[in-house]
């Protein structure tokens, strides 16, 4: 039963992110900005040197933007029943990532909505029963999710020595729009999150972040 009750915290949650994606999406947009197709757009394409920079710019604002939305943060939750944390990417991180699939995908030949799927992460970690496996079925077949989702599945990450590191059920909403940037809600079971965290931040001390000072006032 009390796993029940924190399962529909969850559902809860998610219809307001998806509700808080398609509201944010559709007001960014109203203001003027550039539309991309974001599933027809690969990445090669707004790495050139005719794209690079209204893309750029159009990526900063985006992040801007939804950081001025923040407070307060129009997405409610029980602490008593779940653990919630977001964040927005940083510029400079968003750029990295495109360098990496520019040069590992193909020469950057991929969508952008599956590069950029995540300029906006939530993230729940609750206490349950149920199996990463279970808890996808669950959102897939309930009735209480009213809101459109892009994709879900269970990410595994191994380490060097083939053991596993991470593991997480990762959500992903774009409103049924291929011109909205997705974001991303990752579910945690508590029983993993020591060693997801520990995994994120081995990933992170990895990566080789590219400085970009004084791009946006140049």
């Amino acid at each position: 039963m009390q796993d029940d009750l924190y399962f529909c915290e969850v559902e809860r949650i998610i219809n307001e992110i998806g509700e808080f994606h398609e509201y944010f999406s559709k007001a960014y947009y109203q203001q003027g900005e550039k539309y991309y197709n974001l599933k027809s757009t690969q990445i090669n394409h707004v790495s050139d040197k005719e794209n690079e920079f209204t893309f750029l710019k159009n990526l900063m604002n985006y992040i801007m933007k939804f950081s001025e939305t923040l407070i307060p943060l129009p997405i409610n939750y029980d602490p008593s029943k779940i653990e919630f944390r977001f964040r927005v990417k940083q510029i400079e991180s968003a750029i990295n990532k495109i360098d990496h699939y520019n040069k590992t995908h193909d020469n950057g030949k991929v969508p952008v909505q599956k590069c950029l799927n995540d300029l906006v992460g939530f993230r729940i970690i609750i206490s349950t029963v149920k199996s990463y496996d279970e808890i996808m079925e669950c959102i897939n077949s309930s009735s209480i999710i009213k809101v459109q989702l892009m994709r879900s599945y269970v990410r595994k990450d191994y380490d060097d020595n083939h053991n596993l590191s991470y593991i997480g059920l990762h959500v992903y909403f774009k409103s049924n729009n291929n011109f909205f940037f997705p974001w991303e809600l990752q579910i945690w079971r508590s029983e993993d999150e020591s060693s997801n965290e520990l995994s994120h931040k081995r990933y992170k001390e990895k990566r080789e972040y590219i400085s970009w000072p004084g791009f946006y006032e140049n």
